[in-house]
């Protein structure tokens, strides 16, 4: 079955959605640091923009309903020398939380990263504080491989990191399997 969620470059109309995304304080408080000024956050989208220009390392895309123009999160591939990706950040949009949407999205970033992309490894990592994403990532197959202690201060306290990864090979085997329910 063909996954409803698509992985897509961001055009100037995105612009309003990344920036409210981006200051949303319920989103804020969950996500490692993002931009917090509002010209952080205006530099952040037009740097997005122009991301995935030749020789660009650090690649931001929006993640859209097939059907929809509606953004329903950002995901930021930062690229490495050895066909490897770290996921550096995925925001999805408030409303859409709870609707099941998160083993879609991250699906979708799977397919991209190592159909389109062509990586052979995608690492990605959560805040302790925020274990949704951790459940989504081992939905999708990702591995749990360790904890960075303490390396965020959010909010007044050191939080720890939880880091995850998949391999090429590994997806290509629970692809289907993950897709399938979608």
């Amino acid at each position: 079955m063909a996954n409803p969620i698509r992985v897509v470059r961001l055009e100037e109309p995105d612009r309003e959605q990344f920036l409210a995304a981006h200051s949303d304080p319920a989103l804020r408080e969950t996500l490692m640091p993002v931009p917090v000024s509002s010209e952080e956050r205006s530099n952040a989208f037009e740097r997005a923009l122009r991301g995935g220009q030749s020789g660009s390392r650090h690649l931001v895309f929006g993640v859209k309903a097939e059907s929809s123009r509606h953004l329903l999160g950002i995901v930021s591939y930062v690229l490495g020398d050895q066909r490897e990706a770290m996921i550096a950040g995925f925001i999805a949009s408030v409303e859409e939380r709870g609707k099941g949407l998160g083993t879609q999205a991250a699906a979708a970033v799977l397919d991209f990263a190592f159909l389109k992309l062509r990586m052979h490894r995608v690492a990605g990592s959560h805040l302790e504080t925020n274990p949704a994403p951790g459940a989504v990532m081992r939905k999708i197959g990702m591995i749990r491989e360790g904890r960075c202690r303490e390396q965020y201060f959010v909010d007044g306290a050191w939080v720890d990191v939880i880091n995850y990864s998949i391999l090429e090979s590994e997806w290509e085997q629970i692809r289907m399997s993950v897709l399938a329910p979608l």
